[in-house]
């Protein structure tokens, strides 16, 4: 396209060349490259004005993390110099930090015992209870409490001679519980 002399506001106009004269093309069109380039520009600064924007919210939360960490080991490092200097006060040197230890509750911990290892009675429950580290396991009517009802929802069953089994021993356990439960099947059941 060749540029015609003509100008409209100060805008350039194109007069594309056609074969027929009374072809659409053939009338006059405002340039609007110029107002493309200035909207790419508009479009530029939004661009440069939001990266500068965003570095910055990025810097200001980086300079919030560091210094509310940096606060936390402060504020660790002197519990632990304050915990030091008692227990140096009270003699007994640097006590090791135990983490807490996490239990499953007393009915699952039995329910799993008595799966692992047959039939059992109700002191050798609470032994192992006692040495895992449940606290109602010194509690004689809170342990009783607890196996009761286990026992009555049927998640273990008592035996004649009072012991407690798991009414339904996994396929991996079977072999610690006596017949497989295709042969208890054809066995006729006393009760």
């Amino acid at each position: 396209m060749k540029p015609l002399g003509l100008s409209i506001a100060g805008r350039r106009l194109y007069v594309p060349r056609c074969a027929k004269a009374n072809h659409p093309e053939n009338t006059v069109m405002r340039d609007i490259r110029d107002d493309l380039h200035e909207r790419l520009n508009a479009i530029d600064l939004r661009y440069a004005d939001e990266m500068r924007d965003y570095d910055g919210k990025r810097e200001a939360l980086d300079a919030s993390h560091r210094t509310c960490i940096a606060d936390l080991t402060r504020e660790r490092d002197a519990l632990a110099a304050l915990l030091d200097l008692e227990n140096r006060k009270a003699g007994a040197g640097m006590a090791p930090v135990l983490k807490p230890r996490i239990l499953v509750p007393l009915g699952d911990f039995l329910i799993t015992k008595a799966a692992a290892y047959g039939a059992v009675t109700k002191d050798e429950l609470r032994t192992e209870a006692d040495a895992a580290g449940y606290p109602e396991a010194k509690s004689g009517r809170s342990f009783h409490f607890v196996l009761m009802n286990i026992a009555k929802a049927g998640k273990l069953t008592r035996l004649a001679d009072g012991r407690y089994a798991h009414p339904s021993p996994s396929p991996a356990l079977g072999s610690l519980f006596g017949p497989k439960q295709e042969e208890e099947a054809d066995m006729p059941t006393i009760m």
